[in-house]
């Protein structure tokens, strides 16, 4: 018969708080329970990479060394983390370029959306700062642009343009 293969001995993880997921290896292993305690049964001795994970608090990650026959215990304080700041909408008086004249209203940026409410109900829009394509300044008849998802391009005029694509980069690089 083939010999047994060595293995060590359980690996307790402890987390601060409990709740925390265990990964070995890349491979889940189970969740810390409310007491922040979690036996993992023996491994193969020998380097692993130990990762825990909680939602709303950083991960963390850990090379660890087991022995043949061993058992060992490893604790782990997770830091909370802060919520993406949110940035409070900003409004800007804005002209909207059609191929032949304008319709005028306000393009609202913030709190993950951009929209444009205008006199003209059909030219308005209000959609998730992800849908934005493209946007950018422009030179000839129009002051910037923003392209949505669904490939419609809106042309623009505003005597606050530089803080308009200022809360557009703002905005985008918050998503």
């Amino acid at each position: 018969p083939a010999p047994a293969p060595e293995l060590t001995g359980p690996l307790t993880v402890r987390t601060t708080p409990g709740g925390a997921q265990v990964y070995v290896d890349g491979q889940l292993k189970g969740m810390t329970n409310a007491g922040g305690s979690l036996e993992i049964p023996p491994l193969a001795p020998g380097e692993h990479q130990l990762r825990v994970v909680l939602g709303g608090y950083g991960s963390r990650e850990e090379k660890l060394t087991l022995l043949s026959g061993q058992s060992a215990s490893i604790s782990f304080g997770l830091q909370a983390v802060a919520p993406p700041a949110v940035m409070k909408p900003v409004r800007f008086a804005v002209a909207h370029k059609h191929t032949f004249g304008f319709c005028h209203g306000t393009l609202t940026i913030g709190a993950g959306r951009v929209s444009f409410r205008s006199d003209n109900p059909k030219h308005s829009f209000d959609v998730p700062v992800s849908e934005i394509k493209q946007w950018g300044s422009v030179k000839i008849g129009a002051d910037f642009y923003l392209t949505l998802a669904n490939n419609k391009t809106y042309y623009f005029t505003s005597e606050s343009t530089s803080a308009v694509l200022q809360a557009l980069q703002q905005a985008m690089s918050s998503h």
